[in-house]
């Protein structure tokens, strides 16, 4: 299968919903281009029995959430992650869209100092919102 890298969200959703529609990890495992071992493990690790005899539950969200958690605790460092919930994605969305005007995909972060990170968030707190008639939150 070449080289490993992880599981991206939307192969996680993947297996999330052809795992709800009863397929066999084999069958998953070759419509999204990977190792069965890989679906089999990724299931294991993530997925939860809600009743004694009942087929294992599996969701994409939950799996990438304990995936980032686990790389953060082998890195040795914390970090905030948001759940987005349908009325919270879009506001995530202008966020991260407001903070890539000052700080490019491609940008060294490296390069950024702490009053640099502090000046952008309090200038995004400072805009106006159209929720609150085009006035400032803070």
């Amino acid at each position: 299968m070449g080289r490993y890298s992880h599981l991206s969200i939307e192969e996680r959703e993947d297996i999330m919903v052809r795992w709800l529609g009863r397929e066999g990890v084999s069958q998953i495992a070759r419509e999204i281009g990977r190792d069965k071992s890989t679906v089999s493990r990724e299931i294991a690790r993530n997925g939860w029995v809600q009743r004694a005899g009942c087929r294992v539950r599996y969701r994409a969200s939950t799996a990438q959430a304990r995936a980032a958690s686990r790389l953060l605790e082998a890195i040795g460092t914390s970090a905030y992650s948001c759940f987005p919930r349908p009325r919270q994605r879009d506001t995530n969305e202008n966020s991260l869209g407001l903070l890539r005007e000052c700080f490019p995909n491609d940008a060294d972060l490296s390069a950024v100092s702490d009053e640099d990170v502090v000046a952008t968030y309090a200038d995004s707190n400072r805009r106006p919102r159209k929720r609150l008639a085009r006035k400032c939150p803070w």
